[in-house]
């Protein structure tokens, strides 16, 4: 966390995309990260899904999706998984968000890389 400057988390979030310098790794991991809830996450349940967080330290949180958890990956560092799971009509969708205050503790290229590892360890649990 060598950028860490002590800003607090502002309550905020953003994509990957939107944090400075992201447009391009950070959109294109954005993008990979809606694919891979759209085919791994279409068949589980939200208990299923509950108990996968809890297991790799997910704190389940409401809000307007059907099923948010936040991952505390680094001190000042949470990381927002938002699911709204398939129906009749649409896919399984989501996103993995960052407090808007991310840019002041890692760069992209150190982001991208927390979130993968929040997403291979979620992933590998099915």
């Amino acid at each position: 966390m060598k950028l860490a400057d002590g800003t607090p988390l502002t309550g905020k979030w953003m994509t990957m995309g939107e944090v400075k310098d992201g447009l391009i790794r950070g959109g294109d991991f954005d993008r990979r990260c809606e694919a891979v809830i759209r085919s791994r996450f279409s068949q589980i349940t939200e208990e299923e899904l509950t108990e996968k967080c809890r297991a790799i330290g997910g704190q389940i949180t409401k809000s307007n999706a059907d099923f948010t958890v936040r991952f505390d990956f680094l001190p000042q560092y949470p990381l927002l998984l938002k699911l709204w799971f398939a129906d009749e009509e649409f896919p399984a969708s989501g996103k993995l968000l960052l407090d808007a205050s991310a840019d002041h503790y890692l760069m992209i290229e150190d982001a991208v890389t927390a979130g993968q590892i929040v997403m291979e360890k979620l992933v590998g649990m099915f």
